[in-house]
């Protein structure tokens, strides 16, 4: 409600807001953006061939480079939970330290982040390895000796990785940036990469990796010329576009 009153002959209106009012004063801030870094193509292809035949590591980051999976979602993932047969993984619980122990949670980030996933044949490959040393279903994919990691225990390997391979350092989060990025440049749907990701719509995914959608037109033209020849159009007469026309038609 708006109160008025008088202050050295002018009257100064002021807002004055109740504690159950809905009248906001001002917006909330916004919270900024977390910066987004991906891996440089030349490092991410050091660490994958550094990773190769090494029983503790190759599963991991193969896994984490082709699945783009959340850290807590890689540590909390059970033996369960992939199927060789589909060539999928589902991801449904995770992994996250609490009070510096690891605590599995049958839970994810969002409702959205409940989702299966395709994986490459290599990826397979890779986690039938390490799956062959398993006894039980429900046991966790990824150990430390047979225990839960927690946060600081795993990240000070990864970063003991980082520093064998010759790579600089990166977050382990860039390996599931670096799984966007790569997708949408190559021309992946937004919709499957939103998905993959376990975002709850595509728009949080375009509002987070727009930079690196492709914006050249050219291949939108071609493909419409190859839609043509599919369909059997024929060519206009005189279809050969010469220097003149060329410009005219740009």
């Amino acid at each position: 409600f708006g109160i008025a009153f008088k202050t050295g002959g002018r009257k100064r209106d002021l807002l004055v807001r109740h504690p159950k009012s809905p009248i906001k004063t001002s917006a909330a801030p916004k919270r900024p953006k977390s910066e987004v870094v991906a891996f440089h193509p030349s490092d991410e292809a050091k660490l994958l061939r550094h990773v190769v035949g090494n029983s503790e590591w190759e599963a991991v980051v193969l896994f984490a480079f082709d699945a783009g999976c959340r850290q807590a979602e890689i540590l909390g993932l059970p033996v369960k939970d992939i199927d060789f047969e589909a060539g999928s993984v589902t991801i449904r619980q995770t992994c996250d330290t609490i009070n510096g122990k690891p605590v599995l949670k049958m839970a994810t980030k969002t409702d959205a982040s409940v989702r299966t996933i395709r994986l490459s044949r290599r990826t397979l490959e890779a986690l039938a390895l390490v799956l062959s040393q398993k006894n039980a279903p429900t046991e966790l994919v990824f150990t430390d000796d047979g225990k839960p990691f927690t946060r600081i225990k795993f990240y000070t390997r990864w970063v003991a990785l980082l520093k064998a391979a010759g790579v600089p350092h990166y977050h382990f989060h860039s390996t599931r940036h670096t799984m966007a990025t790569r997708l949408l440049r190559s021309g992946a749907y937004l919709t499957a990469v939103s998905r993959r990701m376990g975002h709850s719509k595509p728009s949080i995914t375009l509002d987070i990796y727009s930079s690196a959608i492709p914006e050249d037109q050219a291949p939108l033209a071609d493909a419409f010329d190859l839609t043509l020849a599919k369909y059997g159009v024929p060519q206009a007469i005189g279809s050969q576009i010469g220097s003149r026309e060329q410009k005219h038609a740009a």
